[in-house]
C-alpha cells in the first residue's frame, strides 16, 4: 500500500472515516476493557477475516499519518520545552492507537518510527494489553491452546511456585487475598510455564514478570506474552541455571557506569557494593520490586518494542537521578536507598524516567563489543575453570597417592621398629645361648672328667671284684676248714691259725661288705653313666645345630641353666625337637 493519499476520492470520504474513528474513541474512553481483542483489520495475514480488508483504504492511511504526525510533532515540543497551539489530548491518543491498531500489520511494518513513537509517549491502559500482545507477535499464538493444555499437568516446582506466591505483589489488590483470584491465575501461568520449559522450570523473580502481564489480561493472553519474553526477547537467558545473560548484564552495566558515573562507580567498590547486590532484580524482576507500577508498566511497554535497552537505559537513568546521594551514603544506606526510597522518589512523575533514559549515551555497537569482551572472558573463565577442576582432580589423585604411601610409610616403620625389636630380642636371647653353651660345654668338661674319674672307679672296683671274688674262693676253701668240726679244732689248737681265722674272718666281713657297697656303688654309677652319656649326645647335638643355624637358631629363648645344667639341656632338647 502507498503511503500518498488517494487524490482521486472525495473529501467527504476522509471526514467519514475520521468521524468513525473519533466514535470508536469514545467508545474506548466509556469502556476501558473495549479493545481486549484486535479488530479483524489488524489480525495476522493468515486470518480469514483479514483477507477480506487486505487493502486498506487511502483515506484511512492519510488519518492515521497526519494524527501520528501531529502527536510525534507535539510530543516532541514537550519534550524541547516549546509551545504548540494544540495541546496532545488524551483524544488524540486513543484516536492514534485506534488507527494504528486497525491496521497493525501495515502500519508496524510500514510506519515503525510513528508506531516507535507512539509506544515512547505510552501506551493508554485501555488499549495496553491488545498492544502488548500485538508488539510481542502473541496474539492468535498457538501458545494460548498450549496453555489449556498444560493446566492438567502436574509440576515437579509446584510446593515452591506455591510458597513464593503469596510474596510476589502482596500489597497490590489483585494478589494479596490467600488462594484469591489472583495468587490461583499467577500460579496456573507460572506453573504452566515451568512445564513448558523444562530446563529453566521454575526461578524466582519470573513471578513478578508474570504478575505485571496478570494486571492487564487474562491468564492464557498473559502465558502467551511471557513466553514470547522469554523466548524471544532473551529473558529466558537470565533464568538459566548458570545465569550467564545475567552476569552479562551486570559486566554491561559496570562497564557503562565506569564510563558515564566514575566516581559512583569507585564508591561502589571501595564500599564492597557489588553489582549483584542491588541490580539483580531490576534484571530478573523488570524493576517491579524497585519502582511503582505506573513506571514498570511504561518499561514494559518499551521492553516490548525496543527489548533488552531500555534496562540499561532505566537502570543508567536510576543512577544518574540519586548519584549525589549515594556517594554520600555507606552500604547499609545505599541497599535502603535502592529498596525502598528509590520507589518513593520515582513515584511522583513516571514521565520523568523515562524522559531520562533517552538521554543516556547508549551505543549499540559499544554494547555489542562488551558482550564479545563478556564472552571472551567468559571462556577464559571457562578454560581457567576447566584447568582448575582438572588440576584439582589431579591433586586429589596425588592426595590420595601421598595417603596411601604414607599409610605404607606407617605400616613399614611399624615393620622395621618390630623388626629391630625382635632383632634385639635375638641378639640377647643368642648372648643368652652362648652363655649357656659356654656353662654346658664347661659342664660337658666337668662331666667328662667325672665320666673319666667313674671309668677309673669302675675299673678299679672291678679289680676290687675280682680279688674279692678270689677272696670269696679262699674263703669258701677255708669256710669248708671251718665247718670241719675236726679241723677247727685242729686250727684251735694252733695260736697262729686261730689269729689267722679271726683275721680272715674279718676280712671276710669286710670283703662283703665291701663287695655290697661296690655292687651298689657299680649300679648307681651305671645309672649315672648313662645318663652322663645322654646329656653328652644332647650338648654335642645341641653344639652342631648351633654351628649349623648360626643367629637364626636364637628364635626362642631357652631357660637359664640349672647349676648342674640338666634342666637347660632337657629345655634345649625340646625345643629342637
Amino acid at each position: 500500500m502507498d503511503d500518498e493519499p488517494n487524490t482521486d476520492g472525495s473529501g467527504d470520504c476522509d471526514v467519514e472515516l475520521l468521524a468513525k474513528l473519533e466514535a470508536q474513541n469514545r467508545l474506548l474512553e466509556t469502556d476501558s476493557k473495549g479493545l481486549t481483542r484486535v479488530p479483524a483489520a489488524a489480525r495476522p495475514s493468515g486470518s480469514s477475516s483479514r483477507k477480506e480488508d487486505s487493502k486498506p483504504k487511502s483515506g484511512l492511511n492519510l488519518a492515521i499519518e497526519q494524527v501520528v504526525k501531529r502527536l510525534t510533532s507535539l510530543s516532541g515540543s514537550r519534550k524541547r520545552g516549546t509551545s504548540q497551539d494544540t495541546p496532545i489530548t488524551e483524544e488524540d491518543i486513543y484516536l492514534a492507537w485506534g488507527a494504528v491498531i486497525a491496521n497493525w500489520e501495515d502500519n508496524f511494518h510500514k510506519r515503525p518510527k510513528y508506531v516507535k513513537q507512539l509506544v515512547r509517549d505510552g501506551i493508554p491502559d485501555a488499549v495496553r494489553a491488545l498492544a502488548w500482545q500485538l508488539l510481542s507477535n502473541a496474539f492468535d499464538s498457538p501458545l494460548k491452546d498450549t496453555y489449556v493444555e498444560l493446566m492438567e499437568l502436574p509440576s515437579p516446582s509446584e510446593k515452591q511456585i506455591q510458597r513464593d506466591i503469596a510474596r510476589t505483589f502482596p500489597q497490590h489488590t489483585f494478589f494479596k487475598d490467600q488462594n484469591g483470584v489472583g495468587q490461583e491465575s499467577l500460579f496456573h501461568v507460572v506453573k504452566a510455564y515451568s512445564l513448558y520449559d523444562r530446563e529453566v522450570g521454575y526461578c524466582q523473580g519470573s513471578s513478578f514478570i508474570v504478575g505485571i502481564l496478570l494486571m492487564q489480561m487474562p491468564e492464557e493472553e498473559a502465558f502467551a506474552v511471557f513466553t514470547k519474553l522469554m523466548q524471544e526477547y532473551g529473558m529466558r537467558r537470565l533464568f538459566t541455571p548458570t545465569m550467564s545473560s545475567l552476569n552479562l548484564c551486570f559486566y554491561v552495566l559496570e562497564a557503562l557506569m565506569q564510563e558515564s558515573l566514575p566516581d559512583l562507580y569507585t564508591h561502589f567498590q571501595s564500599q564492597g557494593f557489588f553489582t549483584s547486590m542491588w541490580a539483580s532484580s531490576w534484571f530478573l524482576t523488570m524493576y517491579s520490586t524497585t519502582l511503582p507500577l505506573s513506571v514498570v508498566f511504561r518499561i514494559m511497554d518499551l521492553f516490548l518494542l525496543e527489548g533488552m535497552e531500555i534496562l540499561f537505559r532505566i537502570g543508567m537513568a536510576l543512577l544518574e537521578s540519586s548519584k549525589m546521594q549515594l556517594v554520600q551514603m555507606d552500604m547499609e544506606a545505599m541497599l535502603r536507598h535502592f529498596q525502598k526510597e528509590m520507589f518513593v522518589i520515582h513515584d511522583k512523575d513516571p514521565e520523568a524516567l523515562v524522559s531520562a533514559a533517552y538521554l543516556v549515551k547508549y551505543s549499540p555497537r559499544k554494547i555489542k563489543r562488551l558482550e564479545k569482551e563478556y564472552e571472551a572472558m567468559r571462556e577464559r573463565a571457562s578454560e581457567e575453570h576447566e584447568e582448575n577442576r582438572r588440576l584439582r582432580s589431579e591433586n586429589k589423585l596425588l592426595q590420595d597417592r601421598v595417603n596411601h604411601l604414607e599409610l605404607e610409610s606407617t605400616s613399614l616403620a611399624g615393620r622395621l621398629i618390630e623388626g629391630q625389636v625382635n632383632l634385639a630380642q635375638e641378639a640377647e636371647d643368642l648372648f643368652v645361648m652362648r652363655r649357656e653353651l659356654v656353662a654346658l660345654r664347661k659342664h660337658d668338661a666337668e662331666q667328662a672328667e667325672k665320666l673319666q674319674e667313674a671309668e677309673l672307679r669302675i675299673a678299679e672296683l672291678e679289680h676290687i671284684n675280682e680279688v674279692v671274688e678270689a677272696m670269696r674262693s679262699d674263703a669258701s676253701s677255708s669256710g669248708d676248714v671251718l665247718e670241719n668240726g675236726s679241723t677247727v679244732g685242729e686250727l684251735d689248737d694252733s695260736p697262729l691259725r686261730s689269729n689267722e681265722l679271726a683275721r680272715l674272718r674279718a676280712e671276710v666281713k669286710v670283703l662283703r661288705r665291701k663287695e655290697s657297697e661296690a655292687t651298689s656303688t657299680i649300679e648307681k654309677l651305671q645309672v649315672e653313666v648313662e645318663r652322663f652319656k645322654q646329656q653328652l649326645a644332647q650338648t654335642r647335638l645341641q653344639q652342631s645345630l648351633s654351628s649349623a643355624d648360626g643367629s637364626g637358631s636364637g628364635s626362642t629363648s631357652p631357660q637359664a641353666a640349672s647349676p648342674s645344667g640338666q634342666p637347660a639341656a632337657k629345655h634345649i632338647q625340646k625345643e629342637w625337637v
